[in-house]
């Protein structure tokens, strides 16, 4: 701040031009000026993307991208039924992948491949992924094909049922197109008069479907359109009274959803970007499932048209008063004129509830507390979706409803993470709600209970994880993150300065999810909130927390039309954004930072937060006074993890970090006239177009899209902060020129880096999700720990293939410090030579090489990954070498004592359970995707 109260910004340092008449573009006839927030700019050509590849030709072996999915190789063929390769300004292709599936792609994202390594050439992200490799392979040795023989390898033979019967799909005639059809399918019972929950075992009967590789995405339960015992279904067209559910807002600058038309659903991010529905997935027999099974599957049919022209779904806003407009109520019987009123609760009379089955009370409790969130219930291998969020899973996602009186729809365990991530990606909130109890438990709770009611007759059931654009973790159970950019959760307290007019002083904190990293500021922003702007512009927040009634109308609404009204969400004072001596208190009483779980008490506050306590305060749990308002900020975040159940894996990483706004920054005046930084405030962010394209929106054409050549994630965020804050240090200036100068004098070891940088893995995200994953606090108390997943093989192979990439990905790391020890001493540079040098000779590389060798000969690799269990090596851990040790000697004794019983009563005697399920029990408890 100078000493007339005022913020720095790029303008200061130019002087005013006078007024001039604005041209008038002769072609146009409009003016050639723009005005961008009150402020005049001439306009500009927009910068044009990459030129488009060469003409397209059946057979043409190219990349295609599907929305939010990184770019795949695929052969462009003619469509099954249009026969054209290009059609409406999109391209037919077929992925290559191990169940092929065939997709229309927008022509702007369809690129000729040349060679696996495109990616430099087109400039896309290549994601770290097996799937992804086996099919640049695959396309690698297809470029000495002809055209004919690739075409030959076509299998996607025939359109999707949308395709074949919309008639305004080849020409638009001018007329209006027809609307999609609303699809019903029906199961041989009404779901909510059966409250039998033997369906929902786990699958250990040897007649269940056994889950496999190929079916980790969900898509070979779609069965509706593949090989299925089950007949073909009719199509009909639906008449519903359902009333439409309103789509969230979304920032404009968020990722883009994938097209989920009916006619094409993208598959798990994890594994392959698409997969067609109407289109065979697999030449290989259907695998034989049991009568249980296939009675579940059965509900998935659809129905005859008359059944479904007569059927009247009960929705939110017809049989239900309680949700009416105008009788709706909150938790606390607060209508929506009253200030107070949540809107994220529900007030549901006790008479109805009565009237439901177990589990559609179990349901209606849960959205009376989650009214504003999609419930993913868990129904024993499938997550069922009932009223009003199966209305809006319809209407967003493609799937069809099930029969019964009320809406229903569902799909498998292992499409969670697509279906979730679709609609986080268009503004929903989705709750995870496992099943934590077996019907066994259920039935020996129900015995030691002295009396019980028809409500305690069903399985339990907790909620699990509350997903939100803010809060992606991206863990074993959600797609792999495609998007290397930042999603920041931002919560935001003001206070009024006393005599300074609209200015006031502002406390933020906000967090990246995906690598647990918080950030913490206070500072006094003038009465534009400038500084404020500049952090939303510089960062990407993508939702923001605020204390109800605290924001002015200014600050609230610079946030609402910056991001969105349906970004901001309001917390109640003290209940849910807490004050700081609260949050602090909070924090030291959990487990969050102790050196091990459980002891409480014995609180080592991380690096990070230690500036804001207050050193006289006897119990350090006191803020300091001019950081008050930072900590208290903190405080609506650690409600809102609390409420998200993810405050255990993200507090534990201990990753605090202290925000200072750009123009803080003091400078040293005899080297830097300027300050350390820039100053590109949230105007100049706009007006050029350094993130986001002001005209178009999204990246196309912007600065940072011409500028960003990293090869790895985390190397494009840092390159992002950079951009954002151009630097004015002249030392620091021309020692970053002397690191360029330095790279290019070693054009051979350069080339061998870059190839080396491609395989690194986004270590950011992967060793938070590793430190989520082996977390012990967390698999002690959290509702993850009780929960009955049925594709548990899948996720414990997903977890292990994580490590082994970490391992790899850090192998790596020390193959690019060795190519640069041999010219280190050339360079000139003191930032690169400080990067390149280990912090036992006094730069900055952590030296880890012995931990990594040690790790990487603790635990067959290749058999951990096929198994999905790591089972130490004899030598690599004390504590589970003594507990082995322990069994054997336990087997042994048994052993002797069946011996023993064998002479007594003398005949052949066996143990009544195996003693080897147990001990493989206790090494899955041990290693069973647990990573420690």
């Amino acid at each position: 701040m100078s000493a007339s109260g005022k913020q720095k910004t790029l303008f200061s340092y130019f002087t005013k031009s006078p007024a001039t008449p604005k041209p008038i573009d002769e072609k146009s006839g409009s003016s050639a000026v723009s005005s961008v927030n009150g402020i005049e700019t001439p306009k500009r050509k927009l910068l044009s993307s990459k030129k488009i590849d060469v003409e397209i030709t059946p057979g043409s072996l190219v990349w295609a991208k599907l929305s939010t999915y990184p770019y795949w190789p695929a052969i462009a063929y003619p469509h099954p039924t249009k026969h054209q390769v290009i059609f409406d300004q999109k391209v037919n292709v077929q992925f290559l992948e191990q169940h092929p599936s065939r997709a229309w792609i927008p022509r702007r994202n369809v690129k000729i491949f040349t060679s696996k390594d495109d990616s430099d050439k087109y400039g896309f992200n290549v994601p770290n992924d097996s799937d992804w490799r086996d099919a640049c392979e695959e396309a690698s040795k297809l470029i000495t094909k002809s055209p004919e023989e690739r075409l030959s390898l076509i299998v996607c033979t025939t359109g999707s049922d949308e395709e074949e019967e919309s008639p305004n799909d080849s020409v638009d005639s001018g007329q209006p197109k027809n609307k999609r059809r609303r699809l019903v399918i029906e199961s041989d019972e009404d779901l909510e008069g059966d409250d039998s929950e033997d369906e929902y075992k786990p699958p250990l009967d040897k007649d269940d479907v056994e889950p496999s590789e190929e079916s980790e995405d969900g898509m070979d339960s779609d069965i509706l359109e593949t090989e299925s015992p089950l007949k073909k279904p009719k199509i009909s067209k639906v008449k519903n009274n359902a009333t439409p559910v309103p789509k969230p807002q979304s920032k404009g600058t968020g990722l883009k959803t994938p097209t989920l038309n009916g006619s094409l659903t993208p598959k798990n991010g994890f594994s392959t970007p698409s997969s067609t529905i109407g289109t065979p997935t697999s030449t290989t027999g259907t695998p034989s499932v049991n009568a249980t099974t296939l009675k579940r599957l059965s509900s998935f049919s659809k129905e005859d048209a008359q059944d479904v022209e007569e059927r009247k779904f009960s929705h939110h806003n017809s049989d239900h008063d309680f949700i009416k407009p105008e009788k709706i109520k909150d938790a606390n019987g607060r209508r929506p004129d009253h200030p107070d009123y949540d809107p994220r609760t529900l007030l549901i009379p006790d008479r109805f509830l009565e009237q439901q089955t177990p589990a559609m009370a179990q349901w209606w409790r849960l959205k009376a507390a989650h009214y504003d969130t999609i419930l993913f219930f868990k129904m024993g291998k499938f997550y069922e979706l009932f009223h009003m969020d199966a209305a809006i899973a319809v209407q967003e996602l493609g799937i069809v409803y099930m029969k019964g009186d009320h809406a229903h729809a569902g799909f498998p365990e292992t499409a969670f993470g697509r279906y979730s991530s679709a609609l986080v990606e268009k503004g929903y909130k989705v709750a995870r709600v496992e099943q934590t109890e077996t019907p066994e438990m259920m039935s020996e709770r129900l015995k030691e209970q002295k009396k019980s009611t028809k409500f305690d007759k069903v399985v339990k059931r907790e909620l699990c994880q509350i997903t939100t654009k803010g809060t992606r973790t991206f863990n074993a159970m959600d797609v792999e993150a495609v998007e290397s950019r930042a999603n920041y959760l931002l919560a935001v307290y003001e206070k009024s300065l006393d005599g300074a007019g609209e200015s006031v002083n502002v406390g933020v904190a906000f967090i990246d999810t995906s690598i647990g990293a918080f950030n913490l500021g206070q500072f006094q922003d003038d009465c534009y909130r400038s500084r404020l702007r500049t952090l939303v512009a510089h960062y990407n927040v993508v939702q923001v927390l605020y204390e109800k009634q605290n924001l002015s109308k200014s600050t609230h609404h610079m946030l609402s039309t910056t991001l969105g009204g349906n970004a901001l969400e309001a917390l109640t004072p003290n209940k849910e954004f807490w004050d700081a001596e609260k949050t602090l208190k909070f924090l030291a009483e959990g487990d969050y930072f102790c050196d091990k779980p459980g002891e409480v008490g014995k609180t080592n506050w991380p690096e990070g937060l230690i500036p804001f306590l207050d050193e006289g305060s006897t119990l350090g749990l006191n803020p300091k006074a001019d950081k008050a308002l930072a900590v208290k900020s903190l405080g609506g975040i650690a409600w809102y993890l609390m409420a998200c159940k993810l405050d255990q894996e993200l507090f534990s990483m201990k990753k605090f970090m202290e925000y200072t706004p750009v123009d803080e920054y003091t400078p040293d005046k005899k080297k830097d006239a300027f300050g350390r930084f820039m100053v590109l405030d949230a105007i100049t962010m706009k007006n050029l177009d350094v993130l986001e394209n002001n005209a178009l929106g999204g990246t196309e054409g912007t600065l940072s899209e011409r500028l960003d050549h990293c090869t790895t994630h985390f190397g494009k965020r840092l390159f992002q902060q950079w951009l954002c804050n151009p630097l004015c240090s002249v030392s620091a200036i021309i020692d970053r020129q002397k690191a360029i100068e330095d790279l290019l004098k070693f054009q051979g070891i350069l080339s061998d880096v870059r190839k080396l940088m491609k395989t690194l893995p986004d270590f950011e995200r992967l060793v938070s999700k590793i430190h989520t994953q082996g977390h012990l606090g967390k698999s002690l108390n959290h509702p993850d720990s009780r929960a009955i997943f049925f594709e548990e093989a899948i996720y414990s192979k997903k977890k292990i293939s994580a490590l082994m990439s970490a391992i790899n990905g850090f192998k790596s790391s020390l193959e690019i410090l060795d190519l640069f020890k041999g010219v280190r001493e050339d360079m000139t540079s003191k930032v690169l030579k400080n990067v390149l040098t280990e912090t036992e000779e006094g730069g900055q590389f952590p030296v880890f090489a012995q931990t990594l060798k040690e790790l990487s000969e603790a635990f067959d690799q290749i058999k951990a990954k096929s198994e999905g269990k790591i089972v130490p090596r004899k030598g690599a851990d004390a504590e589970y070498d003594e507990a082995v040790e322990g069994i054997s000697e336990i087997q042994l004794r048994l052993d002797q004592y069946l011996k023993e019983q064998q002479k007594v009563f003398g005949c052949k005697v066996n143990h009544l359970l195996s003693f080897s399920s147990i001990i493989a029990s206790f090494f899955f408890f041990l290693s069973g995707g647990y990573l420690r």
